[in-house]
C-alpha cells in the first residue's frame, strides 16, 4: 500500500454554479449558432448528475457545435419561458413532477425533441424484484415496496414521454428500446477535469511514495446496497486474507461490514473508511494494489457502467471485475485488467499477488486506454456523434 500525503482542498461541488451564469451561457451558445442542450435533473448529486450531466457539460465546452446547459427542478419555472432557444431537452433520470411535466409539454408544443438519459434499469416496474435482489432490498416491508414502486413509476412517467434515449451502454439501450420502442444512443460515463488533475498529482507522488509491506485489496462502495455485490467474491477474499499474512482489504464507502469480516477487522486485516468526495476517492484508490469490482450478475447489473475500471486506471491501479457487459467490453483480461466470475477470484488474486503478471505493463495499458476513451478529444467526439445520430434519427422519423 502506498503512503501518500496529499492535502485536498476543502471539497465543494464544482457544478453549483449560479443560475444566472448558466442561463447566460445558454443565450451565448444560441447566439453562436451552437445547438443548445437543456439538461434537467431533479436535484444535484455526486453520482448520476456528475457522470451524466456535469462531465458532458464540461467536455462540450470545447465543442464548436454543441452546448449543454443544466438546470434543476426548482429552477424550471424560470427556464420554461426560454425553452424556445433549446435544440433538445434532456431529462436525466428525472422523476415526474407537475413542473417536469409542464417542461415536457412546452418542449413538445415547440417541436423540441425530448430525450431521456438514464444509467440504470430504474424505469421498468416489471424489474422491481430484480432490482431488489440486486440491491439486497427486502420487499417484505410495506414502506420499502411503496418507496421503490413509486420511485420506478415516477421515472417511467418521464421516460415514457421521451422521443429517444441516451444511455451508458448497448445492453441497457436495448432494454430501453424493447420497453419503449424508441431509438437510443450511447454516451459512456467519463472522467472530469477535477479527477484528471488530482489523479495526475497522485501518480506523480506515487513515484517516490513510501510503501508498507502489505498487498492491499480495495473495494470502493457507493452505497450500502453494494454489500450484496461484495458477497459474490467474499468467501474467496476471506480465504486469501487468511492465506496471506501480508494481504489486507480496504473498504471505502457506505458499508455495514458483514459478520464474516468483523473478526478480520478486529485483527487489522480489514479496514473501513466512510464515504468520501470524488477527488478524495482518487487519492484513496491510488493507495491500494488491486481494485476489486465483484458484481451480482443479472439483467439489472449488466446495465451498469464500468466507471471503477477507468477511475482506477488513471491512478495506476489495476481492476479485477465481474465480466458484466460494460467491464467485459472495456477490460482485456490480463492485458488491461482482470475478469473474474465466482470461483475464480481466489486463484486470480493469488496469481497477481505472487507476481505472475507484469503489472507495470498492464497499468500502463489500462491508463492509456482510460485516458483515450473516457476523456479528451475522443470522448468529446463520441458525445457530438451521439447527439448528431439521435437528432438525425428523430428528424427522419418525423418526416
Amino acid at each position: 500500500m502506498y503512503r501518500l500525503h496529499m492535502t485536498i482542498p476543502e471539497y465543494q461541488d464544482p457544478w453549483l454554479l449560479p443560475f444566472d451564469l448558466r442561463m447566460r451561457s445558454f443565450y451565448e451558445a444560441h447566439s453562436a449558432n451552437r445547438k443548445c442542450i437543456v439538461a434537467v435533473y431533479n436535484h444535484p448529486d455526486n453520482s448520476t448528475f456528475r457522470y451524466r450531466i456535469y462531465n458532458v457539460y464540461q467536455a462540450l465546452k470545447k465543442s464548436s457545435s454543441l452546448c449543454l446547459c443544466y438546470f434543476f427542478e426548482d429552477e424550471l419555472h424560470h427556464v420554461i419561458s426560454r425553452l424556445g432557444f433549446a435544440s433538445v431537452v434532456v431529462m436525466c433520470r428525472t422523476s415526474w413532477t407537475p413542473l417536469v411535466q409542464r417542461t415536457i409539454d412546452v418542449a413538445k408544443e415547440r417541436k423540441i425533441p425530448v430525450l431521456f438519459d438514464v444509467d440504470d434499469r430504474v424505469f421498468d416496474l416489471e424489474c422491481l424484484q430484480l432490482l431488489a435482489d440486486s440491491l439486497d432490498i427486502s420487499l417484505d416491508d410495506e414502506s420499502s415496496r411503496k418507496f421503490w414502486g413509486a420511485y420506478i413509476a415516477l421515472i417511467y412517467m418521464v421516460a415514457n414521454q421521451a422521443d429517444g434515449f441516451i444511455t451508458t451502454n448497448d445492453f441497457l439501450g436495448q432494454r430501453l428500446q424493447n420497453k419503449f420502442g424508441k431509438p437510443f444512443v450511447v454516451i459512456e460515463n467519463s472522467l472530469n477535469e477535477e479527477q484528471l488533475i488530482v489523479s495526475s498529482e497522485v501518480r506523480r507522488q506515487k513515484l517516490n511514495a513510501e510503501q508498507d509491506n502489505y498487498f492491499t485489496l480495495g473495494y470502493f462502495s457507493g452505497s450500502p446496497s453494494h454489500v450484496n455485490d461484495l458477497k459474490v467474491a467474499l468467501p474467496e477474499i476471506i480465504e486469501l486474507l487468511h492465506q496471506y499474512e501480508k494481504m489486507k482489504l480496504l473498504i471505502v464507502g457506505y458499508m455495514d461490514l458483514p459478520n464474516s469480516l468483523k473478526e478480520l477487522a478486529a485483527a487489522q486485516k480489514v479496514f473501513l473508511k466512510s464515504f468520501v468526495d470524488f477527488k478524495t476517492l482518487q487519492v484513496l484508490m491510488a493507495q491500494v494494489d488491486l481494485n476489486l469490482v465483484p458484481l451480482f450478475e443479472n439483467g439489472f447489473t449488466n446495465c451498469k457502467s464500468n466507471l471503477k475500471f477507468f477511475e482506477g486506471a488513471v491512478v495506476d491501479v489495476p481492476t479485477c471485475a465481474t465480466p458484466i457487459y460494460s467491464y467485459a467490453h472495456s477490460i482485456q483480461d490480463k492485458k488491461t485488467g482482470f475478469l473474474c466470475r465466482q470461483g475464480q477470484w481466489y486463484q486470480t488474486i493469488s496469481d497477481i499477488y505472487l507476481g505472475k503478471y507484469d503489472l507495470n505493463a498492464l497499468r500502463n495499458s489500462a491508463r492509456e486506454y482510460a485516458l483515450k476513451h473516457y476523456s479528451g478529444e475522443y470522448f468529446l467526439a463520441s458525445i457530438e456523434k451521439a447527439y448528431d445520430s439521435i437528432l438525425h434519427q428523430l428528424s427522419c422519423s418525423s418526416m
